[in-house]
């Protein structure tokens, strides 16, 4: 059976594990069915040959499986086995349920993200802070001086005495 949701899925990574064999991560949280309050829609009537069956309701509806995702996302119902003989389901005409598919548009995310023509950024104060040589930090005074002077028996720091 081929659901939409499933096969449009992104995998995160793939690993071999010695007791599990190969191991697929999948991103859960990608998008794959858009809601939307312009479409019509007409109702199932649930019967008890069709509870907890998905896959019949939709092939009742639709003639197909293929569109199980629909129906389940079209009346939040994360869990198909709740589907009891009674419950009414909303579903979509079959031209409308491409208007309810989210497709990513592929871009490649470095063309998108970097713009290859664009000048770097100057820092003046960053190029007269190493012209001038200072070896610290800059000072927030006017006019910067020497961080420490050794003068005889006092060192000068930052521009206050300090008796050693």
């Amino acid at each position: 059976m081929e659901i939409f949701d499933l096969n449009n899925i992104k995998l995160i990574e793939e690993k071999f594990d010695k007791e599990l064999g190969q191991t697929k991560f999948w991103d859960l949280t990608e998008t794959t069915y858009q809601s939307r309050t312009d479409i019509s829609y007409s109702f199932y009537y649930v019967e008890s040959t069709d509870e907890m069956r998905i896959d019949l309701i939709c092939n009742n509806i639709y003639g197909t499986t293929e569109f199980v995702d629909i129906i389940l996302n079209f009346n939040e119902i994360s869990n198909p086995l709740n589907i009891k003989a009674g419950d009414i389901l909303k579903y979509p005409a079959r031209d409308n349920i491409e208007l309810l598919r989210y497709r990513k548009e592929s871009k490649d995310l470095t063309k998108s993200l970097l713009n290859r023509n664009k000048a770097p950024r100057k820092d003046e104060g960053r190029k007269k802070y190493i012209d001038d040589n200072f070896s610290l930090p800059p000072t927030v005074l006017p006019n910067p001086i020497e961080p420490v002077v050794q003068d005889g028996n006092d060192a000068v720091i930052g521009g206050g005495l300090f008796n050693s």
